[in-house]
């Protein structure tokens, strides 16, 4: 990846719902990003990658596990704080519509 890569996927990423919140994170990772978007139910969602392109994207995206992001947010069941569905399901739903959404950014990212 080159400069100019790093900055089309930026654009891309921008013109999708997608910030970028930091860039060069890790030392010897100069493409290195954090980015940021929001579930339609408002989730922040935060995604970590060494490299920002499609393949490190895809590979964060296909290993995200919705279980677990939603087991998290409903300890023993009950709903925890600054949770804004009425039920587990709701939840997990917004985040499967989230990962769609995302794999679908992703395939079209321009590097």
């Amino acid at each position: 990846m080159n400069k100019k890569q790093f900055k089309a996927n930026v654009s891309y990423l921008e013109k999708n719902g997608v910030e970028l919140c930091g860039q060069g994170l890790w030392e010897g990772f100069p493409f290195s990003a954090e980015l940021e978007c929001y579930t339609k139910a408002g989730g922040d969602m935060i995604i970590d990658v060494d490299v920002l392109n499609r393949e490190k994207l895809s590979e964060h995206i296909d290993e995200f596990n919705v279980n677990k992001e939603v087991v998290q947010w409903w300890p023993n069941g009950e709903k925890g704080n600054g949770v804004p569905f009425s039920n587990i399901k709701e939840h997990y739903e917004d985040l499967e519509e989230w990962v769609e959404s995302m794999k679908e950014i992703i395939n079209n990212i321009p590097y």
